[in-house]
């Protein structure tokens, strides 16, 4: 499915490269990536395929690193290109009209097939560069170039995506994550990718909270299992060393817990006898050695014809009765049935994904009451402040002066803080996020989210095109820097571990606010400046409204930092 629809796309200059790999964590469609090559993948690329010598992470050192482009599958929205630091020689992308790259594909499609993915070399989570070596398991989504929303949900899938559940709530993001007949969720190298689903708009919360309660209970029917299997006094070593392991680590979500696992799963595969084993076992040496004796059947009709009275001649009639496959012990059965239940041994991630019109409004009761079950669920809000996929409604997350449907005339109303309201319960991890203000924090905030144990909320600003940027979207990312710099938004994290350790649980990311370019992000932007245009005075006296909230936002802030 390759589309082709962009204009134009970016190209890449090796000179003035100095690899960060922003590129590739901004892009809302994971259509730009870098590809890390040993000596024989660099040696078998094609003759163009040109490539940096790689200085850190030191893993990763004297190996060849490339950024590619897909080009049928970009949209040609520019963040990528605006965001690039590039050297003192200028910027490392820019962007050239499609029909000049097509050629280039072929050097995408050698990365993805026959490039192998190097994350396991590094800690893909420690900081913004390290995490874009992790493939994408969200991918060529069919969101609006530019997207301010994808970016946030493609580094969710680096971090955590194989191990990770979603449960989605109607809107945008169910839109363009389950488009029949594709999905933008995809698997990695080891089959492994997010479980994806969706159910309503109103009841996304309590439906991701049902798949926890699930998971949690299919995992004490593993440990239950577990626990009986080693009791058993004749349960192979081998099989009690791994299951004894995976208790120990079944929580761990690094590669300690998924080694465990996996370990686990493959003593309990080899841990099952099957009906030649247990002929062999109990009776090769009666048999005299027919090598003509093979089947079950040919086992009993040699044992009726020769020794009628032999002993395990019972259990290999039961064996055939039963249909049996495999030893019917306790403990080849208990190992068969923790066998099924495999793909719970990895500890999973489960996210809660929606709009605001979902979490601030529509599903907002049953959120707080998610939130409030102290669970372990982890609940990302992309915040774009207006109904996006049904046309662009004013929401309680519309701040005062923007235009929307049902605020023709700007909202009149300050914005709602759903985050300020979840810190109320006190063991609730909040953030609230903007990628481009402050990558580090971003990536950040989702990390400490989804380690902490109980129930956690991230709120990430995401301009969308119904705000109608006046620098189109591919300044998406650069308004989300804009929003922090100015006031507009603010980045901030609520830790309850931090109170434990004696410490401030909320601590303020944003520095001192310039509010003198507050009044111009608003300008910037159609949902603002529309209202300016048509009835000045309201504007100005709305606009002002609209500083002052965030003034007083801001300074709520700063004394809970204190």
């Amino acid at each position: 499915e390759k589309r082709g629809v962009a204009s134009h796309v970016p190209i890449w200059t090796m000179e003035n490269c100095i690899q960060c790999n922003q590129c590739a964590y901004v892009c809302p469609h994971a259509a730009i990536r870098p590809f890390v090559l040993n000596k024989n993948e660099k040696e078998n690329a094609p003759a163009d395929y040109n490539t940096l010598e790689m200085k850190v992470p030191k893993e990763m050192a004297g190996m060849n690193y490339r950024i590619q482009v897909n080009v049928l599958d970009c949209l040609g929205c520019d963040n990528c290109v605006d965001i690039c630091p590039g050297n003192k020689q200028g910027k490392a992308l820019e962007m050239a009209p499609i029909e000049t790259q097509y050629d280039n594909q072929k050097n995408w499609d050698y990365s993805v097939k026959n490039v192998e993915s190097k994350q396991n070399l590094v800690d893909i989570s420690s900081n913004v560069k390290n995490s874009q070596f992790a493939t994408p398991l969200f991918e060529f989504s069919g969101a609006c170039s530019g997207c301010g929303e994808t970016p946030y949900i493609k580094l969710l899938t680096q971090l955590f995506g194989d191990r990770q559940m979603v449960a989605n709530a109607t809107g945008c993001t169910s839109i363009y994550s389950g488009s029949a007949p594709s999905t933008p969720y995809a698997k990695n190298e080891a089959g492994r990718g997010p479980a994806w689903a969706n159910s309503l708009f109103e009841d996304n919360a309590e439906y991701g909270l049902g798949m926890q309660i699930a998971t949690e209970k299919m995992r004490e029917r593993v440990v239950a299992k577990t626990n009986e299997l080693l009791a058993i006094e004749w349960t192979h070593e081998k099989v009690k060393t791994a299951a004894q392991a995976w208790l120990d680590n079944m929580n761990d979500t690094g590669a300690a817990g998924r080694k465990a696992a996996d370990e686990y799963a493959e003593a309990l595969e080899w841990g099952v006898a099957t009906v030649d084993e247990l002929i062999e076992y109990y009776c090769k040496a009666d048999l005299n050695n027919d090598q003509n004796v093979k089947t079950l059947d040919e086992v009993i009709a040699y044992f009726e014809k020769n020794n009628p009275a032999y002993e395990h001649l019972p259990l290999i009639k039961e064996l055939k009765a039963s249909g049996a496959d495999s030893c019917p012990c306790p403990a080849c059965t208990l190992c068969k049935e923790l066998y099924e239940l495999k793909h719970y041994f990895v500890k999973r991630s489960q996210w809660i994904i929606g709009g605001d019109g979902w979490a601030y409004d529509i599903g907002f009761g049953g959120l707080d009451h998610v939130l409030a079950s102290g669970r372990d669920v982890n609940v990302l809000v992309v915040d774009t402040e207006v109904y996006s996929n049904t046309g662009g409604q004013s929401s309680k997350s519309t701040p005062a002066g923007a235009v929307a449907k049902f605020a023709a005339a700007g909202k009149r109303i300050r914005k709602k803080d759903l985050g300020m309201i979840a810190t109320t319960y006190g063991y609730v991890y909040v953030a609230q996020i903007a990628m481009n203000a402050n990558q580090a924090q971003t990536l950040k905030a989702l990390r400490e989210a989804e380690s902490y144990d109980g129930p956690s909320i991230v709120i990430a600003y995401a301009p969308c095109i119904a705000h109608g940027l006046r620098g189109g979207m591919g300044k998406a990312q650069a308004e989300e820097k804009l929003a922090v710099e100015c006031g507009y938004w603010h980045l901030w994290r609520y830790d309850p571990r931090r109170e434990t350790e004696g410490k401030n649980p909320f601590q303020l990311d944003s520095k001192e606010p310039q509010w003198d370019k507050f009044q111009d992000f608003l300008k910037g932007e159609i949902r603002f400046s529309s209202l300016a245009k048509q009835l000045p005075d309201l504007a100005r006296e709305l606009f002002n409204a609209t500083e002052e909230n965030a003034k007083w936002r801001y300074e709520g802030y700063k004394k809970r930092a204190e």
